[in-house]
């Protein structure tokens, strides 16, 4: 498998891929609550603030993982599909969350240090998940 082949590979619309969607967006949002919550701020106190921070990234994911391949049947089939996939669409993802985190409509900014945060701990999220849910969706 070449990563570059790996883009504009056809979702494959299952339930299967629907539970891994399920699951990328708890790991998502996880993400953003563990990221907030390292920043002294309390997703509970604060859920505005947490929705506003996990909006862009969650954009971002709708209109990238598809077409990156993250719900081709390669991307749950093994452990390593799950993770060429997983890191072509996060890589993606992380470069447009941040750009829609920059504009007007959403708090924060961005910054080559935030975005390198957001790509490698974004990755530990997600890539454990993805492993996971190849190896489950095989039993």
């Amino acid at each position: 498998m070449r990563v570059l082949g790996v883009i504009g590979t056809r979702p494959d619309v299952s339930v299967e891929s629907a539970k891994v969607a399920a699951g990328d967006v708890a790991v998502l949002a996880l993400f953003v609550v563990v990221g907030e919550s390292f920043h002294s701020i309390s997703p509970l106190s604060f859920p505005w603030l947490a929705l506003d921070t996990f909006l862009p990234f969650f954009i971002a994911w709708v209109l990238l993982a598809p077409v990156s391949g993250a719900y081709g049947r390669d991307a749950r089939s093994s452990a390593r599909g799950a993770v060429v996939h997983g890191t072509v669409a996060w890589s993606l993802v992380s470069l447009l969350g941040q750009a829609i985190r920059a504009s007007p409509y959403f708090h924060g900014g961005t910054g080559v240090e935030f975005f390198v945060v957001t790509l490698v701990t974004g990755m530990l999220f997600l890539l454990p998940w993805r492993i996971a849910a190849s190896r489950w969706l095989k039993s």
